[in-house]
């Protein structure tokens, strides 16, 4: 109870919406005493509508890293917490992916006020990719493959470059791709994470094989010479070699010379009918490496046809005392050999009775060509003879003997003279 002089009260302190109730009575001096009490009940006035709006954001989907946003309301003294704790800016780049509750609030005591905000902050996705091979042989498909960062949900979107089967991909990959043309292609990659974007653009060059080479060669008795097209885009060129004889058999290599530049090769030194084979491949700087190997066997030129003859035996029969003979051949430079020994001349008188082997030799480069003739030489035969009895008597026969010397293949002429009974024999 409270006493009271005057004719007014106000009761502070109260919350909006509070009933006051207040019975008053007055205090009467006289007889009769105090009045009858009055009674009346008031109600505190509820808040004043106030639309508190949270006025700093154009959209609620952030990506990680945009820059912070200062947090504003349309009443001047609102303060903010973001997730429950004060702030006064909203900051994606300092805040990990993840839903947001920004709250503000108005203290207009004993009135509060309150308005919130839900953001997103997404994921930026980092657009980096790899390639299994750069620079890459256009035989050879090329694998795609995402190593950035991104979320479930993302959508991707490639660009392969000109040539490229697929051409395009929507999807996270790894992407194996074929290129049918060459050159360099331009890779792009696109990431988009609830609109949060980012890309990466990379080079790719894309070579052909190179091709294969022809071969082509000429020939003498000692020498191969070989010779190749040349192959565009060879920094150079292989070269292995191997040496058979006319049967077959391996007598030098192989034998491999790295990085020749020329196109072409000789071997010499050579026998006729030699084989030289060359394998030549043709070296690559690019991603498809060496070309084609080719290979081509040439043989060294038989021996040209000499019909080699001894041409001054007219006759090959000689007896001792017989004049000698210059030894000569078709080919003015034959050497001459009897029975083996060198010589010029064939000299029946100084080699005696006997059976000679004459041989002519023609050298020419590696081949060798022979011509022979066999010759006699006989010793000269001594014709003499006795009869006995000589005397003799007519009619009485003698015998005539040979006394002579001669070879035994000798035949002999008789002739007796007038009135023998055997006017010849043999």
């Amino acid at each position: 109870n409270i006493t009271q002089p005057g004719t007014t009260y106000t009761e502070n302190g109260l919350q909006p919406g509070y009933t006051v109730t207040i019975s008053v009575i007055a205090n009467g001096n006289g007889a009769c005493g105090d009045s009858p009490a009055g009674t009346a009940t008031c109600i505190a006035n509820d808040c004043p509508t106030v639309d508190l709006q949270i006025t700093s954001f154009a959209s609620t989907n952030f990506c990680t890293g945009d820059p912070a946003v200062t947090l504003t309301a349309n009443e001047p003294g609102a303060t903010f917490t973001v997730n429950g704790k004060p702030d006064t800016t909203f900051d994606p780049s300092s805040l990990p992916a993840g839903t947001y509750t920004i709250e503000a609030t108005l203290n207009n005591p004993p009135c509060i006020y309150t308005a919130s905000v839900t953001a997103t902050i997404y994921l930026t996705p980092v657009a980096n990719f790899i390639m299994d091979a750069n620079p890459l042989c256009n035989t050879n498909p090329a694998t795609f493959t995402f190593t950035g960062t991104a979320d479930a949900a993302a959508n991707y979107t490639w660009d392969f470059g000109v040539g490229a089967t697929p051409a395009t991909a929507t999807t996270v990959g790894p992407h194996l791709i074929n290129y049918s043309t060459v050159g360099s292609k331009t890779i792009t990659l696109v990431v988009n994470n609830n609109g949060c974007i980012d890309s990466q653009t990379s080079n790719l060059a894309v070579d052909e094989p190179i091709g294969t080479t022809l071969i082509s060669c000429n020939s003498t008795t000692t020498n191969v010479d070989f010779n190749w097209s040349a192959v565009p885009g060879a920094s150079g060129y292989d070269i292995t070699i191997t040496i058979k004889d006319d049967l077959g058999n391996i007598v030098s290599g192989p034998t491999t010379l790295n990085n020749q530049p020329g196109t072409n090769y000789s071997e010499g030194g050579l026998q006729p009918n030699y084989s030289v084979e060359i394998i030549v491949v043709p070296l690559g700087g690019g991603a498809c490496g060496n070309g084609p190997a080719a290979t081509a066997t040439c043989f060294a030129n038989d021996c040209p046809t000499v019909d080699l003859q001894i041409t001054n035996f007219a006759d090959t029969q000689f007896c001792v005392g017989d004049a000698a003979i210059t030894l000569t051949a078709n080919e003015p430079a034959a050497t001459f050999t009897i029975n083996g020994s060198p010589a010029t001349i064939f000299d029946p008188n100084a080699l005696g009775a006997g059976i000679y082997t004459i041989e002519a030799t023609y050298i020419n480069g590696p081949c060798t060509y022979t011509d022979t003739e066999t010759a006699t030489v006989y010793s000269l035969p001594v014709a003499a003879m006795t009869a006995t009895p000589n005397p003799v008597c007519v009619n009485i026969a003698t015998t005539i003997s040979f006394t002579g010397s001669a070879g035994g293949s000798a035949s002999y002429n008789w002739s007796f003279g007038a009135d023998a009974s055997i006017a010849t024999a043999n």
